[in-house]
């Protein structure tokens, strides 16, 4: 009985020492988190959505009936997520979502947040992202703290890259929405609709994921992000060890060469008398 009160003690000191830093969440680990607090003033008011949202991580779907502005940050729990892949953001309604930051936990990960399998997107402000299948809630009051409107599907940097982007899928965007994949969309978003309405369906993430490997599928310059040093990653941080070596080495190769071409243009250039 004494080891099982301490216990309780134990986890109940941990959440308040949580709540107190303003970073703790349902459970840290294995996770997206959403904050939905603004600083330096209020939010756009509603912020929380009763829609059903889906996350997608290393191919698996998982969702959680309601995102919603408590005092510590609502969670959705991945199953055995990585830190090396994307994480996608859908919601299957026009019941509009916004969002000040977003947390992804792939790893254990302590309220500070340390190791790389653990990412924050976002700055703690009155600025955020907006998820909504009406491009309308993104519009009017919402403009100022969702400059970028609201996407139908966001998709997070991968964590073990360090990458704290986040892209949006553009809703103008034709080259890659063409009549057939809006066909898809719409005949793919029906059956969702039409599962989760269905009191006998216990899970409708087979679905959905369909939606997901359709925006998979898209051009990829579809995808927006507001992030100025979006141009100034790494892009061998995406090649992984092998890759970069490989890389390394064809550089080093390359300025063999280069050394090499200058040697022979100055053995083939004429003496001076």
């Amino acid at each position: 009985m004494k080891s099982k009160l301490i216990l309780i003690s134990v986890l109940l000191l941990g959440f308040f020492a949580g709540v107190s830093r303003g970073e703790w969440v349902q459970r840290n680990w294995d996770g997206v988190c959403f904050d939905l607090n603004a600083n330096g003033g209020s939010g756009p008011g509603n912020e929380g959505t009763n829609c059903r949202v889906y996350v997608k991580n290393n191919g698996h779907v998982n969702s959680e009936v309601g995102i919603h502005n408590y005092a510590f940050n609502d969670c959705i729990y991945m199953t055995n997520p990585s830190r090396w892949s994307y994480t996608y953001i859908w919601s299957s309604c026009d019941d509009a979502l916004w969002i000040d930051q977003m947390q992804v936990l792939t790893t254990w990960c302590n309220i500070f947040n340390s190791g790389n399998g653990c990412q924050t997107y976002g700055v703690d402000n009155r600025k955020g992202w907006c998820i909504s299948q009406d491009y309308r809630d993104g519009l009017g009051h919402w403009r100022y703290f969702t400059p970028s409107g609201c996407f139908k599907m966001l998709r997070l940097g991968k964590p073990g890259h360090r990458d704290s982007r986040v892209w949006g899928y553009q809703w103008n965007y034709r080259r890659a929405l063409q009549e057939e994949y809006d066909s898809q969309l719409a005949d793919i978003s029906k059956r969702v609709k039409e599962c989760e309405a269905d009191p006998e369906k216990k899970s409708c993430e087979d679905v959905v994921d369909e939606v997901f490997k359709l925006y998979e599928e898209l051009d990829n310059q579809g995808w927006v992000t507001t992030d100025p040093e979006e141009d100034d990653i790494d892009q061998n941080s995406e090649l992984g060890e092998e890759g970069k070596k490989v890389a390394g080495l064809y550089e080093q190769e390359v300025k063999f060469l280069k050394k090499q071409i200058l040697q022979l243009k100055k053995a083939d250039k004429p003496e001076q008398n």
